[in-house]
């Protein structure tokens, strides 16, 4: 189910306990700071 795109299928992630959804070829920059936020929340 990897490389859609679909907007269902991230709200669908999103409601069974995803922190995030990263679609493929993201930034670089972008990615680093949502792994940086994920991480605040869990500490």
């Amino acid at each position: 189910r990897t490389g859609t795109g679909s907007d269902a299928l991230e709200a669908e992630l999103l409601e069974a306990g995803a922190d995030d959804y990263v679609e493929k070829s993201v930034d670089a920059n972008r990615f680093m700071a949502r792994v940086h936020a994920v991480m605040r929340r869990a500490m």
